[in-house]
């Protein structure tokens, strides 16, 4: 059982490397229940569990307060760009508008009010395709076959060393993606695995590039996050279930979609024999895997 998570602010409590007593990293995966990767001021690397303890954390209320004021500095840009002159008054005082940051290929980079507003804009289904294009653009720089050097610290004993070749094994029935990455001389050199949340939609692509930036030890929590769709469209495996007591009906790949009036009926086939209407609020229906999701139809 592990006693972090991704994300945590770590210190070390004992010398490791070039790292000091009290030098701070930001974890970035797990590779087991007791081997840790990080991101610090020398790179990436990993380390036992035991060799860090959680950074002091901001109480609840210090929370609380951050959130209420960003909240209600973002009420004010929206309301700003939407063209209007005033808003409702906020119990929270707001003095300067603080500097904002947001995940870009995996670094932390200053963004815009308009760029925070515009993503807020999008509809779930909307950030959905777009995270899925990312993703597969990230994988796709990956196996340019140029070769990719793995720090040492991500290679134990082998000193570093040079990726030239990946190879994935996908189990859609297991929701798991393993990412094999392999040296100049064809051997496996380092892994990595995605396993989806029992809760999220399986992705393919999105499994592909986690696995991957595991494998090399880069920060993917951009898409360990990935917004989950809430709307059917063409390409998604659906599992349908009785509105009386919740049994599942019938699972497939949705052909067709159409709305009528107000319900969203799902198709089995194009020639529209066989439906479903889509209730996830009603009956659970669940949207399990948009591997091959028509978004720009939907």
């Amino acid at each position: 059982m592990t006693k972090f998570n991704v994300g945590d602010s770590l210190e070390f409590i004992e010398k490791y490397g070039s790292y000091e007593v009290g030098d701070k990293v930001t974890l970035t995966f797990y590779t087991d229940d007791t081997l840790v990767g990080f991101e610090g001021k020398y790179g990436n690397g990993c380390a036992l569990e035991t060799r860090f303890k959680l950074s002091d954390k901001p109480t609840k209320n210090q929370r609380i307060t951050t959130l209420e004021n960003e909240v209600a500095e973002l009420k004010l840009i929206v309301h700003e760009l939407r063209g209007k002159k005033s808003i409702e008054p906020s119990t929270t005082i707001v003095e300067d508008k603080p500097k904002m940051t947001r995940l870009v290929d995996g670094q932390w980079q200053p963004t815009s009010y308009e760029e925070i507003a515009e993503m807020m804009s999008l509809t779930p289904n909307q950030q959905r395709a777009a995270i899925i294009e990312k993703v597969k653009k990230f994988v796709e720089e990956k196996l340019d076959g140029q070769g990719h050097e793995v720090p040492d610290s991500r290679s134990l004993s082998y000193g570093p060393w040079y990726i030239r070749d990946f190879d994935f094994v996908v189990n859609a029935e297991k929701r798991t993606i393993v990412a094999l990455c392999k040296g100049s001389n064809g051997k496996v050199r380092e892994r990595g695995i995605a396993k989806c949340n029992p809760n999220d939609v399986f992705n393919e692509h999105i499994g592909k590039a986690i696995a991957l930036g595991r494998a090399l030890g880069l920060d993917v929590s951009e898409f360990e996050q990935a917004v989950q769709p809430n709307e059917v469209v063409v390409g998604q495996i659906v599992d349908f279930h009785s509105r009386w007591n919740g049994r599942l009906l019938d699972s497939f790949e949705v052909a067709k979609v159409e709305k009528q009036s107000g319900k969203i009926l799902a198709f089995k086939n194009k020639n529209k024999a066989n439906y479903f209407e889509f209730e996830p609020d009603e009956t659970g229906d669940k949207i399990i895997n948009d591997t091959n999701a028509k978004y720009e139809e939907g």
